[in-house]
């Protein structure tokens, strides 16, 4: 469902309500346990994709509008929000929301889904797929376009992943420097956490070897 919101309220209670959307009379409601609309809710604990990103419009060079978008999903639901800024009206307020939830997933989603991709690569030996790019307790790997895998192990050099005009852009280690990998927009599910799940890998490995 996608819920286009252009009003909010910040609340902390003893209700532990973190914040508030509202969508006409509906409201889409955080807290540190889960996110629920109506009677719809997704614990964190359930989470399986997550994107955010923003995204500037323009018209001959002219800004139009500014966007800011959050998703997050479980296998049964999912939650979109859309916070646009039409020539920027409101644009600080929604950019602050925006701010918000990217502050409730680093706090309350990611180190759940960070812990259960770990969980799948080093404890249940599965491969976790983001994108185009597989990561399994060896390294991460994807397609060449004339067949094989590139790879890039954990036992090299890790080279944290740098986020750039709306993309994570991925290294590997070649002739002793770090080279140009892939890249990976943020809005595919989950590619926001690919910086932390890299470095957690890499670390994980160091440890075990």
């Amino acid at each position: 469902m996608n819920k286009k919101t252009d009003t909010q309220t910040i609340k902390k209670n003893k209700e532990q309500v973190l914040l508030k959307l509202f969508e006409s009379s509906e409201q889409i409601i955080f807290t540190p346990e889960c996110v629920r609309l109506g009677n719809e809710k997704i614990y964190y604990t359930e989470v399986t994709a997550i994107s955010f990103y923003s995204v500037k419009e323009s018209i001959n060079l002219l800004p139009t509008a500014q966007k800011y978008y959050f998703s997050v999903s479980s296998i049964d639901d999912g939650f979109d929000i859309d916070l646009s800024s039409i020539f920027y009206i409101n644009n600080e307020k929604k950019k602050e929301t925006w701010f918000k939830l990217i502050e409730i997933y680093d706090n309350y989603i990611k180190p759940l889904l960070l812990n259960k991709f770990i969980n799948e690569i080093f404890v249940e030996n599965k491969s976790v797929t983001i994108g185009n790019i597989s990561f399994d307790s060896r390294g991460y790997h994807k397609s060449k376009f004339f067949g094989g895998i590139n790879s890039a192990l954990w036992s090299d050099v890790v080279y944290i992943p740098k986020i750039e005009n709306g993309e994570i852009i991925l290294f590997k280690q070649e002739n002793d420097k770090g080279v140009y990998f892939t890249k990976i927009s943020m809005e595919k599910s989950n590619a926001v956490i690919i910086p932390d799940l890299i470095c957690a890998c890499a670390d994980i490995f160091r440890r075990n070897r």
